[in-house]
Formats: structure tokens, sequence, C-alpha cells
């Protein structure tokens, strides 16, 4: 940009980026991979008591997510699909409940 320390606040904001990512994705993972634990296997004991089922949990959503985040050509199309969907969320679905 020309602009005077333009790279050093480029490397900040990419290193706020990445530690956004790497404190915020396991919290959205926990809570993913209890809810698809509760929906696949209602009525067997929690997820912490058996890590076998929690080891295996975790590598099938995380094999899922990256093959996933692979397969969509441009970020622009999951931006459009989340605002899509909160979008219908917050204008549908919230009030009504």
């Amino acid at each position: 940009l020309g602009i005077r320390f333009s790279s050093a606040v480029n490397y900040i904001v990419r290193i706020g980026y990445i530690l956004h990512l790497v404190l915020v994705f396991p919290v959205i993972h926990f809570s993913l991979r209890e809810t698809v634990n509760t929906l696949l296997f209602e009525g067997s004991p929690p997820l912490s008591e058996s890590k076998k089922r929690s080891f295996g949990l975790t590598v099938v959503l995380l094999a899922l997510i990256y093959i996933g985040s692979t397969m969509i050509p441009n970020i622009w199309t999951a931006f459009k699909f989340t605002g899509a969907t909160s979008a219908v969320s917050l204008g549908f679905t919230f009030p009504a409940l």
C-alpha cells in the first residue's frame, strides 16, 4: 500500500487471526462433539467416561471438517452459507421460539 509500517500491521493482523483460530476452534469443536455424541449415542454413558468414543468422534469430525474445508473453492461460499442460515434463524426461527 505504500503506507508506513504497513507490512508490520499486516503481520500483526495475520498473527491475530491465527491466534483467534487457534483459541476459538477447540471451544467450537467441543460443543460440536458433545452435540453429535448426544444425537448419535443417546442413552450411552457421557463422553468423558469413554475415551475411545471421544477420540473416534474427534477424528471423524476433524476429518470431515478438513475435507469440507478443502472442497470449498472459495471462502465467500462459506460466508454466504453462514450468512444465509444465520439470517433465517435470526429472522424467522428465533422470534417464533
